[in-house]
């Protein structure tokens, strides 16, 4: 039993990390908080969708019950039933508590929190806070976080990247390796638990709508030193991207709820996909469901087999008024972004990469099979299953890092693993693990450009795991990993300064690119089935006999070793999932 407080460190500034760090807090323990940036580059500001909770303010009879029912059926039953139902239950709890920490979600006239509805649900249960809910949420966390470090309970460490774990004899977490990104200092820290909440990997991918810092650097050093990676073969696309002065953007899709449309054009006139297709609920379907419909209709409608047609959201028909209070996410992000306005011309749109469903596998206590080691929000994979219902990604990572600071405080009073007891010896072989990992980085030589290798790699995992998936071109790719990371091996660091060399970093993060993508396109490769957004055309069923199961990658100098043991856990009956 510790006799002083648990000391925890949350690699991480995001919804989740500052979650997870108050969380801990509350549980007495004394939180380290490491950070790339400012919470307000975190992938959480993008999310301007809002918050899905079953408040029912609209008088539509919603329930948590039919949330999570929702939510499961949205991901194609791939995430555990009581887990999800845990989150649902507890989301009306999350959205007035981020009400009394100041986040001001829209209201109606008598005072109620104003609900939107998004793709994949039946009833309304969205709640935004104007055009920028996850600007706002980080800032009410943030604020948090300043009254716990006042009362010296939390230390921030801006700037800091996390580069690897600490680990014992044992096989525990004993703590992290952290890199200062201003004087390049390498440091040891010692924790009684470690919470990675430093987001998923959808910058590994070439065409996605992301932060360039989600490449996943934080997962595939965990992964490198034993922990476990679910379902990495998930991957969330958004059908509704603006190309944004060289760099897609998504598009909230709460137009559509309100009366917007999406048309293709085809022979001159709009084609409504999505209406046509899914008359019953509207067009407003689950976004794997949606992109996959509309990039067939671009190809079924282009003139020649080597030619595109374009694809459109279209509110021109919305009046001005009730637009600018009914889809100001919308307006803000075409205004913001592209400088488009909105409701005055039709706005092309093509698919990109969001999300990613994939992440260190975590029990229900967000405990991953590392002892001592926890993770949540998009570090994490638990919640979403095969596809992300819009509104549960800030609600998870909210609600997950709760889970995980609470758990990992508690675990960490009765682990007997405490943060004073790590030896000397230990600290200063991971540091020095790490300085080998800089000098060998600085040691290579050759001609080749890394930066242009990574955008290679990017644009090999377009080619094989982007909306359809083929098996022949799949084996072709994990080829071709290895091609590039061999040339990698001869690229030079092109920056050797010993203060704010941002080369240095980058290059130690392209290590671990391979290792993931690997991971990716093995998972991709091993999973015979068709499943939310894992889609292969010669096998278009989803086969709950065989893959109802997390898939499981573990690091191997051979390869990925992937593992399909574990059943998912579904207490009601399956229902066929129709749109």
């Amino acid at each position: 039993m510790h006799k002083a407080s648990p000391k925890i460190i949350v690699v991480g500034a995001g919804a989740a990390g500052m979650s997870a760090a108050l969380a801990a807090v509350e549980e007495g323990a004394s939180v380290t908080l490491l950070s790339l940036a400012e919470p307000f580059r975190a992938s959480s500001a993008r999310l301007r969708e809002g918050i899905a909770a079953a408040l029912d303010t609209a008088g539509e009879g919603d329930t948590a019950a039919m949330h999570a029912a929702e939510t499961l059926r949205c991901g194609d039953y791939l995430a555990h039933e009581k887990r999800v139902k845990g989150m649902c239950d507890a989301a009306p709890g999350i959205v007035e508590l981020l009400a009394r920490m100041g986040v001001g979600f829209d209201r109606t006239a008598e005072g109620a929190i104003r609900l939107g509805k998004c793709g994949g649900a039946t009833k309304r249960r969205l709640a935004r806070a104007g055009r920028s809910t996850g600007v706002q949420v980080l800032t009410a966390l943030a604020g948090q976080i300043l009254h716990a470090q006042s009362a010296e309970r939390v230390h921030v460490m801006p700037g800091w990247e996390f580069i690897s774990l600490i680990i014992d004899d044992s096989g525990a977490c004993r703590g992290v390796v952290a890199q200062n990104l201003r004087n390049m200092e390498i440091r040891p820290l010692a924790a009684d638990a470690v919470i990675i909440c430093a987001g998923g990997y959808p910058a590994l991918l070439a065409k996605h709508a992301a932060s360039v810092e989600s490449d996943g650097a934080a997962i595939a050093a965990c992964y490198a030193q034993g922990a476990a990676v679910a379902n990495p073969e998930f991957v969330q696309f958004s059908p509704y991207a603006i190309d944004a002065a060289g760099k897609l953007r998504a598009l909230p899709e709460s137009s559509l709820a309100e009366g917007g449309s999406v048309w293709v054009e085809r022979d001159g006139r709009p084609w409504h996909v999505l209406e046509e297709f899914f008359h019953e609920s509207s067009g407003l379907v689950p976004r794997d469901i949606a992109t996959r419909a509309l990039w067939k209709a671009v190809r079924d409608a282009a003139l020649t087999p080597d030619s595109r047609a374009n694809a459109f959201v279209d509110i021109t028909q919305l009046d001005p008024d009730a637009a600018a209070q009914l889809v100001a996410p919308f307006l803000d992000a075409c205004d913001a972004l592209a400088e488009l306005d909105a409701l005055r011309e039709p706005v092309r749109i093509e698919p990109a990469v969001f999300a990613t469903m994939g992440g260190l596998w975590v029990d229900a206590r967000h405990a991953s099979n590392i002892p001592g080691l926890f993770a949540a929000g998009g570090s994490a994979c638990q919640y979403h299953g095969a596809c992300i219902m819009a509104g549960n990604e800030l609600l998870a990572s909210i609600y997950g890092g709760m889970v995980a600071g609470r758990y990992a405080a508690c675990t960490a009073e009765r682990s007997g693993r405490a943060a004073d007891s790590v030896s000397s010896d230990l600290m200063n072989a991971a540091k020095g693990r790490e300085e080998d990992v800089v000098a060998h980085i600085a040691a290579q030589e050759g001609s080749e450009n890394a930066h242009l290798i990574g955008r290679e790699l990017g644009e090999l995992l377009v080619e094989s795991v982007w909306l359809e998936k083929d098996n022949a071109v799949l084996k072709k790719a994990l080829e071709k990993i290895d091609e590039l990371g061999s040339r990698f091996s001869k690229a030079q660091l092109p920056d050797r300064a010993e203060w704010a060399n941002a080369e240095l970093p980058f290059m130690r993060r392209m290590r671990r690119r391979f290792d993931l993508a690997r991971l990716i396109v093995a998972a991709s490769l091993g999973r015979d089935e068709s499943r939310g957004a894992h889609f292969k055309p010669a096998l278009p069923l989803r086969d709950d006999a065989k893959w109802h199961c997390i898939t499981r990658g573990t690091w191997s100098a051979s390869g990925p070793v992937l593992d399909f043991s574990e059943r998912v856990e579904i207490e009601a009956e399956l229902q066929k999932r129709e749109y």
